[in-house]
This record gives C-alpha cells, structure tokens and sequence, in this order.
C-alpha cells in the first residue's frame, strides 16, 4: 500500500487525536457518562443513588488467625494492647456479614469513629489485613484495600466494603462483645 499524502495526513491527524483525548480521558469521562446515561432525579433534582454491584466479601483469606479487638469510650485514645483469638466458627459467621458493594452517585455523611477492629494474621505471625467497623455509621475500611476503589469504565462507581447491620451487630453479641459503643448511647 503507497502511502499517500491525504493517508500521511489522516494518520497523523488520528494520532493527533488519540494522543490528545487518552491523557484528558479522566476529565471527560463523567461528562460524557451523564449524557449518555442521564441519573434518576429525585424531587430535589439530585441523583438517586444506584447500586451496582453487591457481593459477599472474605476479608484476607490467607490469613490464618483473626484477633478482634474493640474499643469503648473510655479507651478512645489507647490502643488496646489485648485483643481475642476467633475460632474459625467465629470467623466464618463474622465475615459473612461482610460484602462488597458498588455505587454511582451515593453521597452520604458519616462520622467513621469504628470500635470494632478484626486484625488479619499469616502464619508467621504477621499482620496481613485490617477490617475497621463503625456501627454508629455503618461504615467498614479494610487495610489494605480488599478491592479497587473503583469499577466500570467510562460509568465509573465507587466500591465500598460494607456489611449487614444487624446481621453482624447480632454475630458481635452472640459472642459477647457489646456494639452499642460511643454512638451517643452510651455515657
């Protein structure tokens, strides 16, 4: 095939516009989302929050001991030198409360002060993970992450690790460990 002046132009000008939009592909990525796939409103005119993806989650599977510790009130401020061992039983109906779920447009307020520590360790005796739970928020973190904080592609969401409430507020108290802590029910 000869190359001609038009094809030499045209493929330049392709490169041209590729080099350009692949750097810059964040900043319109959204945009171009919104266009194409518009949000539900509310009757405030913000967006409803979509679910995208919810899956169990096992938090650090490699580990080989979990040691759980907790923080009340009155230890704010000290790390808790103690914590307790979990059988696998414990372990296994603790982690499945766990779950992995993705949104798009979810804004929420939250204060993250977590109580509830599950501390994830090999078998050297390293520590290899860290899940945190707020029951005053809701909220869950894992350390490091479990998976990435974001999925899809040009409709990006955001992933989070979250767990069922009461499923695993019960699981806590069933093994005698209180989940009303420094939530303003507490004096």
């Amino acid at each position: 095939m000869k190359i001609t002046p038009i094809r030499a132009v045209a493929g330049s000008a392709l490169v041209i516009i590729a080099l350009g939009i692949v750097p810059t592909f964040d900043v319109w990525r959204e945009p171009l989302a919104e266009v194409l796939w518009p949000p539900e409103l509310d009757a405030n005119g913000w967006p409803i929050t979509e679910v995208v993806v919810r899956e169990s989650v096992r938090p650090y599977p490699e580990a080989t001991t979990v040691k759980l510790f907790v923080r009340s009130a009155e230890d704010m401020g000290e790390w808790l030198v103690e914590g307790r061992i979990l059988s696998r039983d414990e372990r296994n109906a603790i982690e499945g409360h766990f779950r992995r779920s993705g949104y798009r447009h979810l804004s929420y307020a939250a204060c993250f002060i977590p109580h509830h520590f599950l501390h994830y360790y090999n078998e050297a005796g390293e520590e290899v993970g860290r899940v945190e739970v707020c029951f005053c928020c809701t909220g869950a973190a894992a350390s490091p992450e479990l998976f990435p904080r974001q999925g899809g592609f040009i409709r990006r969401y955001e992933n989070q690790l979250g767990f069922d409430v009461e499923g695993l507020r019960a699981t806590f108290e069933e093994v005698g460990v209180r989940t009303d802590m420094w939530c303003g029910r507490e004096g």
